[in-house]
């Protein structure tokens, strides 16, 4: 019940979200906010998958494929986390090189030096905002886009992996043998993890960027 209860209100506060959010797009841009994120959802969504594949443990984050609301939200809240411990490492490790002739840009020129540090702020400061605008703008409406794509990931990790075999025999036939191990057999070096759970994050944001472009493909054929 008490389950229930955090969903039903987890629900409420991404509807409260993403109704403030219209009327903020209404009002500073004039912009319609789900014709908006119809339009660029693609992109998003497109930018969310590059950025998994980049950042191996985004993957892990199963949480942000997740249906229940507080666990979507701890998701999110973690991507924030990993990219602010990300840009404190890498500047820790600009100003503290482990290993001597590390930095050699720095010892070598105090420009390049500042050249890095002044760059690297900005870019990190800009990093920092896109990922509070993502936050408070897209992953709102996100919850509920990756409620449907996110769906056969979320059955995927119901079970355990399936794994495959994929062997070629160079004759003169060239033939292509494809071996799916059942559970009981445990999988080689060379097998493939033919799941949707192997890469979630990535997966589910492929399936969005596909249901956007077809939402909204469709949506410019009635308009």
């Amino acid at each position: 019940m008490a389950r229930s209860i955090r969903t039903i209100l987890g629900v409420t506060l991404f509807c409260g979200a993403i109704g403030a959010n219209y009327l903020l797009f209404q009002a500073f841009a004039e912009v319609n906010y789900f014709l908006w994120y119809l339009s660029q959802g693609s992109f998003i969504s497109l930018s969310t998958a590059f950025l998994s594949i980049v950042v191996n443990d985004l993957d892990r984050d199963t949480g942000l494929v997740s249906a229940h609301p507080g666990y979507y939200w701890a998701g999110c809240l973690w991507v924030l986390a990993l990219v602010n411990y990300s840009v404190m490492t890498n500047f820790h490790s600009l100003l503290h090189p482990v290993a001597e002739g590390a930095n050699e840009d720095a010892e070598n020129s105090i420009v390049g030096f500042l050249w890095d540090v002044f760059v690297g702020l900005v870019v990190t400061a800009l990093l920092v905002v896109i990922v509070l605008l993502w936050l408070v703008v897209v992953a709102p409406i996100q919850y509920f886009v990756f409620l449907v794509a996110g769906a056969p990931v979320r059955m995927g990790l119901l079970g355990k992996g399936v794994h495959a075999v994929h062997t070629e025999v160079h004759d003169s036939e060239r033939q292509q043998t494809v071996q799916v191990l059942s559970e009981s057999q445990e999988p080689t070096e060379n097998a493939l993890d033919i799941t949707f759970t192997r890469k979630p994050v990535t997966m589910t944001s492929a399936i969005a960027a596909i249901l956007l472009w077809l939402a909204n493909y469709i949506l410019a054929l009635f308009s």
